[in-house]
């Protein structure tokens, strides 16, 4: 954990950690039960944090992991519904993040699956990138291809780039068609741009890149480079 803290990774990826602990911490109660999509570092942090189980869904065979236990599923498989898990338990936290841009179905019909896997007062959290933020509208004022070929994405399924990213509009209008109450939506700053050579190691840290921090806080929140929304598929009074 100590090593994680200390690493480019963790530092870049901080205020979008930051902002879901929050929320976490917010919404869970000693007796939540909380699944994330997609095993990630961030389940050691948030096990270590509040010292619960967290369980996964993903695409690694069903096996105990150090954090709780993960549970084999392709989310792009979500287009069949006979192929739908369903011995799953009933979770009270969802944790959706960075995921949905990276599958090549429609939102709509992963929303259903996942609101399946819901307790009638749970919420999902749901992080994704900015399809309108800042830096894509400059990408596409220079007509920049703001995504890979599918092909390409298609030959590496465990580590697919961005199919697509979306708009809040968009976005907003699948949960609602999927049968979701937005509880919450925000836009945020998620990176800390002096660490954006991270994959470089430990320690990459270029204060140069302060400036762009400091453009995307003066920014109008709707050019900022991440959405968070919480749906639940009951209204929470």
């Amino acid at each position: 954990m100590d090593d994680l803290k200390q690493s480019g990774y963790f530092r870049y990826h901080a205020p979008k950690y930051d902002e879901l602990m929050k929320r976490i911490h917010y919404y869970r109660t000693d007796s939540s039960r909380i699944l994330e999509i997609g095993r990630s570092r961030f389940a050691k942090i948030a096990y270590n944090f509040f010292g619960v189980n967290i369980d996964s869904l993903g695409l690694e065979a069903d096996k105990k992991t150090l954090t709780g236990f993960n549970y084999h599923f392709d989310l792009n498989d979500a287009q069949y519904r006979e192929k739908w898990r369903r011995d799953l338990p009933k979770y009270d936290i969802i944790l959706f993040t960075e995921v949905i841009e990276h599958l090549y179905i429609s939102p709509r019909l992963i929303l259903k699956f996942l609101k399946t896997l819901l307790n009638d007062r749970g919420v999902v959290i749901l992080q994704t990138p900015n399809a309108a933020a800042f830096h894509r509208r400059l990408q596409m004022l220079v007509r920049r291809i703001l995504y890979a070929f599918i092909y390409k994405s298609s030959e590496t399924p465990r580590k697919p780039t961005h199919f697509r990213e979306y708009t809040s509009a968009e976005l907003s209008d699948y949960c609602r068609q999927a049968g979701f109450e937005i509880l919450d939506m925000t836009f945020e700053n998620y990176f800390d741009y002096r660490y954006i050579d991270h994959a470089k190691g430990y320690f990459s840290k270029k204060e140069r890149y302060r400036s762009v921090n400091m453009l995307y806080s003066m920014l109008p929140r709707s050019l900022r480079q991440g959405m968070c929304f919480v749906l639940t598929s009951k209204v929470i009074r």
